[in-house]
């Protein structure tokens, strides 16, 4: 592999200029001459093959700063990307010096700049948790429906993560969640509505590519109409595919005119359109005959992380890893950087040795990789020699970073909504109980809670509900679960029987459990977990706006 002449000396820190406390965005610098294929094509001549089977592997790494085992991965195996957990990010200063080192240890090792991932899709799935703005996640996007809004926050989450080094994000999810008891998407989707998560799924990718950061779309063909979790199991969907052309593959074409750079695989089995149990990150018929062949996908396919029951449960990694790549995988995730990561490496190693996967195969994904890195700034070559990239913005893009507090804002309170027999009882007719309490778990919620009304309330944990503090008049009780599981469900059913008792249900976790219940008491929604969202909830309930109520044809449910 050519290497950059100062490869081992370190990268070039980014340029941010700091004026009156922000980020100065300057302009992106485009490099001229040959496309991105063609250079990359360039420099596949001049690789081995231990480094283009690097690149085709995104592993996890130890720790939250460098050490000799984060280095020795990166040294050993040639990986052409890491993907972050929240045990890799201590704050937000630290995890840009383990990145700035990780790369710097790249391009001594392989010569070429890596892919950073992380998840980061909003809501309840983030990893970093404080130095970017906490969006709430997709399916507050979907209640709005404002593809304005939700390009703004992409973009913005865009721009905050690659100044801090990360240059791809694993979001957004654009599977249709069209079944209530789906554990593990949910809110993590746009909604049920097709319309709804093919418009706002196009919306995010958009936004967040213009920032030069990577979109990955998944779970490829879906991954919303499920009932078991692909994390401990191998869910199955029993449709035809003229049902999956209408509803599951609509947001992923939309996906694919509009430019995304990367789709994820899903680990479901389609059993009536394969006639067996082999799940999609595994067929040929998904990922070359559907997505290559009929969507005219161009761009890189990531299977989903390998280590995931459904896959691991299944087979040994070595053997998922070359038949992933046979189906047409470009790069092969997983989520630790222990024993799986050689399983994988000699996996296809033995393949390629044994002439089970041809070199040309393994050629046309380190094109697609190469010239995704060429593309979005993460490397420039002169075609003698590497440099990592160096994405910069236009001053103009400063006013649209400036105001991420305030779009943060008005997502998080326009998502709000509430469903229940009469009106929302607000901070101005509390003079008709005896007491109000509120409810929660969440320490962050409580502190809102006193900070806005103050003596007028009284606040308690879930572990505190058994006691008897209805018995002294009428109480107006507002109970806040995140999650809710047959101890909260037990709880809620107490408050529901007492005659002394008004409740009303905030929930800001899966709205699904509660809007199936026989007998749903009131519930204020905010379908996200974050800080902002908690607040424009207790905002909500002191009156300052009232909550949306058209959410039935977003979620699927009345």
């Amino acid at each position: 592999m050519i290497r950059a002449n100062n490869s081992t000396t370190g990268l070039p820190m980014k340029k941010i200029i700091i004026h009156a406390a922000s980020l100065l965005l300057v302009t992106i610098m485009a490099s001229c001459g040959p496309g991105p294929e063609k250079l990359a094509d360039r420099l596949i001549e001049t690789m081995t093959m231990d480094e283009k089977i690097g690149q085709m592997l995104v592993a996890g790494v130890p720790g939250s700063a460098i050490s000799p085992a984060s280095a020795g991965i990166i040294h050993r195996y040639l990986p052409g990307g890491i993907i972050f957990y929240g045990y890799n990010i201590g704050d937000i200063s630290g995890m840009s010096s383990f990145i700035q080192e990780l790369q710097k240890e790249s391009m001594a090792a392989s010569g070429i700049p890596l892919f950073v991932s992380i998840d980061q899709e909003g809501g309840r799935v983030k990893r970093i948790t404080d130095g970017a703005t906490q969006f709430p996640g997709n399916m507050a996007m979907g209640v709005i429906n404002d593809k304005g809004l939700t390009n703004r926050a992409a973009r913005i989450l865009g721009m905050e993560l690659r100044l801090c080094g990360i240059n791809m994000n694993l979001a957004p999810d654009i599977d249709v969640n069209n079944n209530p008891l789906n554990p593990v998407i949910n809110t993590r989707s746009f909604g049920a509505s097709v319309p709804v998560v093919v418009t706002l799924g196009r919306s995010y990718i958009t936004g967040l590519q213009k920032s030069r950061c990577l979109a990955v779309a998944k779970h490829f063909p879906g991954h919303g109409d499920t009932h078991q979790d692909s994390h401990k199991t191998l869910p199955a969907i029993h449709y035809g595919r003229d049902r999956l052309d209408r509803v599951e593959l609509a947001p992923f074409r939309e996906a694919v005119r509009a430019g995304v750079a990367c789709v994820m695989t899903a680990h479901i089995a389609y059993p009536t359109i394969l006639g067996s149990d082999e799940p999609a990150t595994l067929s040929p018929y998904f990922l070359t005959g559907v997505l290559r062949n009929e969507m005219k996908f161009n761009g890189i396919i990531i299977s989903d992380d390998m280590e995931m029951h459904a896959i691991s449960k299944k087979m040994g990694l070595d053997e998922a890893a070359v038949r992933t790549v046979l189906a047409g995988s470009d790069i092969i995730l997983v989520s630790t950087s222990g024993s799986s990561v050689p399983l994988i490496v000699n996996g296809l190693k033995n393949a390629v040795r044994e002439g089970v996967i041809t070199e040309e195969r393994i050629n046309a994904s380190v094109r697609r990789i190469l010239a995704a890195k060429l593309r979005y700034g993460i490397m420039t070559t002169t075609g003698k020699e590497v440099l990592p990239g160096e994405v910069r913005y236009r001053d103009s893009w400063m006013k649209l970073l400036e105001k991420a507090g305030e779009i943060n804002s008005e997502l998080s309170r326009k998502a709000i909504c509430f469903s229940g027999p009469g009106a929302l009882p607000v901070s101005g007719t509390w003079n008709r109980y005896d007491r109000v309490a509120f409810i929660s778990d969440s320490h962050v919620f409580l502190e809102m809670v006193r900070s806005v009304f103050g003596e007028r309330v009284e606040v308690y944990r879930w572990k505190d509900h058994g006691k008897s503090f209805l018995n002294r008049g009428k109480t107006l009780v507002y109970c806040h679960v995140d999650r809710v599981d047959n101890g909260t469900s037990a709880a809620l059913n107490v408050f529901k029987t007492r005659k002394e008792a008004d409740m009303v249900v905030l929930s800001t976790g899966n709205p699904y459990p509660l809007l199936l219940m026989d007998e749903r008491p009131p519930v204020l929604f905010s379908l996200s977990n974050t800080a902002e969202s908690m607040g424009q909830m207790v905002r909500c309930l002191d009156g300052e706006f009232s909550p949306r109520k058209d959410y039935a044809g977003i979620l699927g449910v009345q």
